[in-house]
């Protein structure tokens, strides 16, 4: 079972396909609708020149902190990313540290055609 029309177990010749990203700089771009209530946004905007997220290196957060996000026109990080997820506590409009690696929810969206129809 697949979407390569080849067998499975025999993948000589296959190809996988280029996948392009978002190009566009922060701030130039449109929010892409999300997939389901409650699923993470996806990011519309190029991310190359952001990566790698480290301790002490996140750019994410530099736009989309509610404190500037307004200003910058960003999307502002949700409440539920400034309260400690164990304790419940309001960490006074600090990131939580177990949100601070954006891209483990947040992904940039393929510019792709579907391979087939979604219905969900």
């Amino acid at each position: 079972m697949g979407y390569r029309y080849a067998p499975l177990m025999d993948d000589a010749g296959t190809r996988v396909p280029a996948v392009r990203y978002p190009s566009n700089a922060p701030g130039t771009s449109r929010r892409i609708d999300r997939s389901f209530e409650n699923a993470p946004p996806l990011i519309p905007h190029d991310i190359s020149d952001m990566l790698p997220i480290k301790r002490g290196k996140n750019l994410c957060i530099s736009c989309h902190m509610p404190d500037v996000a307004v200003g910058m026109g960003a999307t502002p990080v949700p409440r539920s990313h400034l309260v400690d997820l164990r304790t419940g506590r309001n960490l006074g409009g600090k990131l939580y540290q177990g949100r601070y690696f954006c891209i483990q929810c947040h992904v940039p969206q393929a510019e792709l055609k579907p391979l087939i129809k979604n219905g969900f």
